[in-house]
């Protein structure tokens, strides 16, 4: 150790069964990361590329400069870990950061550390005594296995961790606005100047980023005339303090070596899809560090830090695998790697960049990751030109007073503008607030007020940041929350996530875990820049000092201490009054005493266009608004509807028992994993405690939910409000799907008693109507006819008090009626209901007491002493004149255990197999056992769900058999019409008419919808139905076939005019680098001559490049390929793309292949060596020429040209978020592709006849 270092010591716990004590040796000065010069105790040899953030490239070395002895110890690495940014909808195996070491060598090395070392460290990176890529741990002790980009470092199990280099302390570099803690302030600082490159790589296959050098350059740096992009928006959110300089620190111009302004082609010797990402960005950092070291042959340096601050690296497409994220970073370092297009979106620039400067992801209400979408380290914009975002009050509270020492260096903001606030000492106090977005425009403190930026409140538990989230300026385009108070909290000085809370509009409050109240006064976005008084108190109970207005003035002095109550009773007007009492603020929105939220999930894997569900209030309370969760950011129309108690029955499909409260034609929701607020609803939804309330929320935009486990199941709670797994819908009152779990907040505030409600009592002899309200006001004397105040004050007298003094009545008391009302109706009026309805009920009718209508019930069974045993069966019921609803189905078991029940509007065939055509109603618990020989009803979990079946319709049914069940009865039916009948019917002269049941097919054991083939014989399944009639004039809206959410896209590769080679066809690989199944649509290429031609299109799973059974390289396809399209297309000649529509499936992480071929008009292409086309979603790879076409399954005589080829064409597709939408376009699509596999041949149904005693062996079971 050098003379002078000091040395710290301090515990940390690890685990409840081990603690030990954690040694830190602090260097007296912090190592320069920018050296890299070869001195003369360099090595001679040569070292990788700096994949070191933390500092200098090469072997170990003492603190005296030294080598060590044996260059193979493990003596110290410095901690690095990575972030990934995830793409909405993805999710990233090994999670979204690792952990990882530098120990000097150059190389990420992965470190393994068990969770208590790893909550450790986390602590450590939380309080800032630990920074990423700069402090060093001590590995003695550590084990390695491994070698190359297989190396590996391990802790043992409990093992104390010495830290050689720390960040800082947990109290150093605070700063503060009030300085109640003598410790000072950080003013503003200067300009930072920060240099970078952006490294596009070529890969040994000739694999590159499509987007060129130009428009990188211009995306990230503005160098054409791009007006959002990476280095604008950096200076609009620093307050022009962070300035990206596109370029390097040192050494010559790069005139020479750069293809645009700060972007240079580097090029690797390997291949992206041969190895992993540590792997590609050792090599591009080796490649970059050359490449700059070319053009200054006297300098060369190590690190490539020597010459920028940042390196951005950009690859092409997602290697080496699907590559759920869009970008990484190093957190606290200074490189970043970037895939395809995303390195053109400014917001994923700056979330990348966020982590170098230290910065965690920001959550958001739903308790998620990447879910606060008014800050760029949530979710950040994924668009170019979209970018203008900023950092929530607690990152910049993170920045301003605990910087990362080389990559932010210093706050952005002057310190008077982030404000302490501890209600505990201070009591409320109320702060005039502005946007960080238009932080441009602060005031100077003399001639206008400055205003504050950040709060931090003091709770007594975990810091809660307070910011107005202006939607002006720099922070115009943001996602969510425009323009109200937030509420964040984050806990720490260093890297840790920080969590969106709650945000308010004016005039509501949001209540901390802690008790304390945040209160939005007022809100003025009139004004420029746009204003917010924003109240804390400890409590509801504490009055909001006035000494704010929303405007751009000093505040008047106040002359004495607000009142918490009005200063004389409140009386009851007749009418309410129309002016103030004295100088009113900006208009406010209903105050909201005590607001709420209950967030479900927005983890979705499932969705379509609604939901229903119910709730239970635990409290009497008000429902305020919703927030939802859309698909995409579309725009369509959103309605709300409500009604008392459950939705279940027939409210599912009758929207005259719902009542609307939101109707929107231009809704646009944020997308993904984005709660997506709603407007807060006009009349709240009032809910008695111990009630419940159902919702339907559709949206054809469309909206993502979860699959449930249970309709009616509880999934999620509070102290207030218990949340339903309800189901899912398809178009407005239509296909329903169960179960379900609707994604969104619910806003609500408890203990709000429902508006008054009026009582009719009729007698027989004289009409007697008395209204009268629930809570009727004490009577007073006449209002006063003047202010109590002769004068107004100058700013208002005080706050609205939480509760008036006295509620008013829901409208003046009737003056009673001259003469009776109308004569007494013939009988008494129904009984009031028990849950009063929000809004008045429909005069009731004149009618004689109608005629109660009596539905009767209709059994149809078949049973039998001998039968086939069915592993599962379809049949379909076909209905006559009489409408009616199926109740039950009844089986005879041969050693059936659980079992599901579906069915289907319309025909069977050909939906056998498609698993989204079909509507579950009714299962039984796994441990059901009726035995053998049983007819029985079975025991149904939740009971069988009603079956409308109109008048002259159809309806299918699919029986399925789970778990270890054998089989129940059929019958056997050699007709070759498998669904041929009737295999029983009800008698014409039964309430429900004439209703048949036909015969079917059977299925396989445990294989759900997948039918026998249409060879085997069909079978009319025993047992039957139960059928109850309906009322009269009885309908069933139409509703379109289920089908699943898609978001469209486009891969195009231009016409350039140098096409110049005619070939009779083209093969080529396309890879989905997504984890959705994409639907090919159209197809776009380039003919040579002008005129109408014959094109096919073929297709096959994987590679078109190998051999099977002497089909060398597939290309005397030998039955290998599908053809998808054959058909006459249109050609304008080589200046313009033809195009034929098809339906193909390019399954998720696979390459699917393609051949467009035609015999006799010719393709135009040309001869390249690289040039993959490539977006986000799918690869294009080069193409291999088909000089010959002979159409059938032998297409060509010719072995696979090793010619390469450039397609020049598009190809137009849709990614499919559900099986559904496959089947609504490709029903043929085999779901497991395993299953086929498992499918034993010639499996047959076995007969099974035994002599049995009716009556005996054959009983029915009563479940009912």
């Amino acid at each position: 150790m050098k003379a002078g270092t000091t040395l710290l010591m301090w515990v940390l716990t690890l685990a409840p069964h081990a603690a030990a004590s954690i040694q830190a040796h602090r260097r007296d000065a912090a190592e320069d990361d920018s050296r890299g010069l070869r001195g003369p105790n360099s090595v001679d040899r040569k070292l990788p590329g700096g994949i070191n953030d933390s500092g200098k490239n090469g072997v170990p070395t003492d603190e005296d400069g030294g080598q060590y002895d044996d260059p193979d110890a493990i003596l110290e690495c410095t901690i690095q870990a990575i972030s990934f940014l995830r793409i909405p909808g993805q999710s990233i195996p090994g999670g979204e950061e690792q952990i990882g070491c530098d120990d000097g060598t150059g190389d990420f090395v992965p470190l393994e550390l068990d969770q208590p070392q790893r909550h450790a460290l986390g602590k450590l990176a939380e309080s800032g005594e630990l920074l990423y890529g700069l402090s060093k741990i001590n590995l003695s002790g550590a084990t390695k296995s491994g070698n190359g980009s297989n190396k590996k470092f391990s802790l043992p199990t409990g093992k104390s961790i010495s830290i050689l280099k720390k960040g800082r302390g947990k109290d150093e570099n605070k700063g503060g606005l009030n300085d109640k803690n003598g410790r000072g302030g950080r003013n503003l600082q200067a300009v930072t100047n920060k240099y970078f490159l952006v490294f596009r790589i070529t890969d040994s296959g000739g694999r590159v980023n499509a987007q060129t050098p130009q428009e990188i350059s211009d995306n990230v740096f503005g160098t054409d005339g791009d007006q959002i992009n990476f280095k604008s928006q950096m200076a609009a959110i620093s307050n022009n303090k962070f300035n990206v300089i596109p370029g390097v620190k040192i050494g010559n111009s790069l005139s020479s070596i750069q293809s645009a302004k700060g972007v240079v082609n580097i090029t690797i010797g390997i291949r992206l899809d041969d190895n992993s990402d540590n792997v590609i960005l050792n090599a591009a950092v080796e490649a970059a560090l050359a490449r700059l070291n070319s053009i200054n042959p006297g300098s060369q340096m190590t690190n490539l830090k020597a010459y920028v601050d940042h390196a951005l690296f950009t690859k092409a497409g997602c290697y080496p695998n699907s590559c759920p994220y869009a970008a990484y970073a190093y957190i606290g370092g200074y490189r970043q790697m970037y895939h395809g297009i995303y390195i053109n979106y400014p917001a994923v620039v700056i979330h990348e960049h966020g982590h170098n400067m230290q910065l965690a992801h920001s959550g958001g209400r739903n308790g998620q990751t990447y879910t606060d979408h008014t800050c760029l380290m949530g979710n950040p914009l994924f668009a170019d030109e979209l970018g203008q975002m900023c950092f929530n009050p607690a990152k910049n509270w993170q920045m301003q007073f605990n910087p990362h020492p080389t990559t932010v260096g210093q706050g952005w903001y002057d310190s008077r503008d982030f404000i302490e606030v501890n209600t505990d000492v201070d009591g409320a106090q109320t702060f005039k607030m502005m946007g960080v977005g238009e932080y441009n425009l602060q005031g100077n403190g003399v001639s206008s007020p400055r205003k504050a930026i950040a709060l931090q409140v003091f709770t007594g538990g975990t810091p809660q940041y307070i910011g107005f989230n202006s939607a002006k300026g720099a922070n115009l385009q943001n996602k969510e929350a425009d323009d109200h108070v937030t509420i964040y909290e984050y806990s720490g000085t260093g890297y840790a996530v920080s969590s969106l809370k709650g945000y308010v509009t004016q005039g509501n409050s949001f209540t901390t875990t802690q008790g304390r109240v945040i209160t939005a006064q007022c809100i003025n976005t009139v004004v420029t820049p746009s204003l917010a008084c924003v109240c804390v108190r400890r409590n509801i109970h504490e009055t909001c000092p006035t000494n704010c207005a929303c405007n751009d003035t000093f505040p008047a002095p106040t002359t004495r201490t607000p009142s918490i109550s009005p200063t004389t009773a409140a009386p009851v007007t007749a009418a309410p009054s129309t002016s103030p009492t004295t100088a009113a603020p900006v208009t406010a929105a209903p105050t909201c005493l005590t607001c709420y939220n209950l967030s479900t999930t927005f983890a979705s894997n499932n969705g379509s266009n609604g939901n229903m569900f119910k709730v239970k209030a635990l409290v009497d309370m008000k429902i305020t608004g919703l927030s939802i969760h859309t698909a995409t950011t579309n725009t369509g129309t959103l309605k709300v509807w409500e009604k008392a108690g459950d939705y279940k029955g027939s409210p599912e499909s009758n929207s005259a028992e719902w009542n609307n409260i939101m109707t929107a034609s231009g809704f646009s929701g944020l997308g993904l994993e984005m709660p997506s607020p709603l407007d807060r609803f006009e009349d709240p939804v009032h809910v008695v405690a111990g009630e419940f309330h159902s919702f339907y929320v559709a949206f054809t935009g469309p909206v993502r939910y979860t699959n449930g486990v249970g309709e009616g199941t509880i999934y999620t709670q509070n102290d207030h409000l218990i949340f339903y797994e309800g189901v899912g819908k398809f178009g407005e009152f239509g296909v329903t799907y169960f179960p379900r779990v609707w994604n969104g907040i619910i806003d609500y505030e408890p203990n709000s008693a429902p508006p008054p409600t009026t009582s009719t009592t009729t007698t027989s002899t004289t009409t007697t109507t008395t209204t009268t309200t629930t809570n009727p006001p004490p009577s007073t004397s006449s209002p006063t006819t003047a202010p109590t105040t002769p004068i107004p004050t100058p700013v208002p007298t005080s706050s609205p008090t939480p509760v008036p003094t006295n509620l008013p009545t829901s409208r003046p008391t009737p003056a009673p009626t001259g003469s009776p009302t109308d004569a007494p109706t013939p009988s008494p009026t129904p009984a009031p209901t028990g849950t009063p309805t929000n809004k008045p009920t429909s005069p009731p009718t004149l009618s004689l007491a109608p005629t109660e209508f009596q539905s009767e019930t209709v059994e149809m069974v078949k049973h039998t002493n001998s039968g086939t045993i069915l592993r599962s069966a379809y049949f379909e019921v076909q209905a006559g004149e009489v409408w009616s609803q199926i109740t039950d189905l009844q089986i005879i078991s041969y050693g059936a255990r659980a079992m599901e029940v579906y069915y289907k509007y319309g025909d069977a065939q050909p939906y056998e197999a498609t698993p989204c055509a079909w509507r579950k109603v009714a299962e039984t618990d796994d441990n059901y056992n009726p035995g053998y020989w049983k007819s029985v009803w079975p025991v149904w979990v939740n009971k069988f769900e009603p079956v409308i079946l109109p008048a002259n319709q159809k309806v299918s049914f699919y029986v399925a058999l789970t778990g270890s069940s054998y089989g129940i009865l059929g019958e056997y039916n050699s007709n070759a019409d498998r669904y041929s009948g009737p295999h029983q019917s009800t008698p014409a002269e039964s309430a429900v008419g004439v209703i048949s049941m036909s015969r079917g097919r059977k299925g396989y054991s445990g294989q759900r919808f997948n039918p026998y083939p249409t060879y085997y014989n069909g079978y009319g399944m025993y047992g039957g139905l139960k059928f109850e009639t309906l009322p009269p004039g009885s309908t069933l809206a139409p509703t379109a076939a289920p089908t699943g959410s898609t978001v469209p896209g486009l891969i195009e590769a231009p016409i350039t005019g140098e096409a110049d080679e005619a070939v009779k066809g083209l093969q080529f690989e396309v890879e989905n680098l997504g984890s959705q199944d994409i639907i090919v649509k159209e197809l776009k290429f380039l003919l040579q001559t002008a005129g109408t031609h014959h094109i096919e299109v073929w297709y096959r799973d994987g590679t078109y490049q190998g051999s099977s059974s002497g089909c060398d390289n597939w290309n005397n396809w030998c039955n290998k390929w599908s053809r998808v399209a054959s058909g006459n297309c249109y050609s304008s000649g080589s200046t313009a793309f033809s195009a034929i529509s098809l339906v193909a499936i390019a399954k998720a992480n696979a390459t699917t292949s393609f051949a467009v071929v035609s015999a006799k008009a010719n393709l135009l292409t040309r001869t390249a060596t690289s040039g993959v086309i490539g977006n986000e979603v799918l690869e294009i790879s080069l193409a291999s020429p088909i000089e010959d076409y002979h159409a059938g399954n032998v297409q060509t005589i010719h072995a696979l040209s090793p010619t390469k080829m450039k397609f020049e064409g598009a190809i137009e597709y849709d990614v499919a978020y559900s099986a559904c939408a496959i089947h609504s376009v490709a029903p043929w699509v085999v779901l497991d592709p395993l299953a086929a596999a498992q499918v034993v041949a010639g499996e047959e149904g076995e007969e099974v006849f035994e002599n049995v005693i009716e009556g005996e062996d054959v009983g029915e079971e009563s479940v009912q």
